[in-house]
């Protein structure tokens, strides 16, 4: 089962005004995704079940809405990102930072 928590795609969201500054996302719209990804994920009376809909609903629609602002170069380091995230979030990715080759 799959749990991760919706402050993990906000953080991702917010993190991307370091990429251009045009993209600035409120929490109140990204409220706005959660309580519809709340409304319109596939329910269920199983609390494992409801709680895997709810995570693949909700990380589908903020991909989807937040993608739509993206300059085509950004979507894929939004689904990098979104990845990266809720892999590190479930400890299966090493925290590592990159740095780029010493120029010759």
């Amino acid at each position: 089962m799959r749990r991760y928590s919706a402050a993990i795609l906000y953080f991702v969201l917010y993190d991307l005004a370091g990429v251009d500054p045009m993209y600035q996302f409120s929490l109140d719209a990204y409220n706005e995704i959660f309580n519809q990804s709340i409304a319109k994920s596939p329910k269920s009376d199983n609390l494992s079940e409801r709680i895997t809909h709810l995570n693949d609903y909700h990380t589908y629609s903020v991909y989807k809405n937040t993608s739509r602002g993206l300059f085509e170069a950004h979507k894929l380091l939004l689904s990098l990102q979104i990845c990266i995230r809720i892999l590190q979030s479930a400890n299966q990715v090493w925290r590592c930072r990159l740095t780029p080759a010493n120029p010759s």
